[in-house]
């Protein structure tokens, strides 16, 4: 099955045997092959899907914030929270299940707490 996307290492094919919803296997490789994914990031994608829990409808998001969240989890390899009120303010959240994912993403956001 993951054969197909001929561009996987053992090692990324692997760790997308992980993801426990296994409907997605093929898009998530698409995914790691498109994007040219290291081990260690399709590892932390893994993570942040299969810790993903199914969302309550008791929010509507428009589709903006939506796509924001989705763009966002998959720039940062965790699952992001966005929450707006009518004025237009809100939160934004990354989650993280560890400092070395933490870390990995403050690396991404270019912040280092070394200076």
């Amino acid at each position: 099955h993951l054969l197909q996307h001929g561009d996987l290492s053992m090692g990324q094919a692997r760790t997308l045997l992980g993801l426990k919803d296994k409907d997605k296997i093929d898009e998530v490789a698409k995914k790691v092959v498109k994007e040219g994914m290291p081990v260690r990031k399709v590892e932390a994608l893994i993570s942040s899907l299969n810790a993903k829990k199914p969302r309550k409808k008791t929010t509507h998001k428009s589709a903006f914030i939506r796509a924001s969240e989705s763009q966002l989890s998959n720039k940062f390899g965790s699952s992001v929270n966005i929450s707006e009120t009518k004025k237009g303010k809100g939160h934004l959240s990354i989650n993280f299940g560890s400092v070395d994912e933490l870390n990995r993403i403050l690396d991404i956001l270019g912040v280092d707490l070394d200076e």
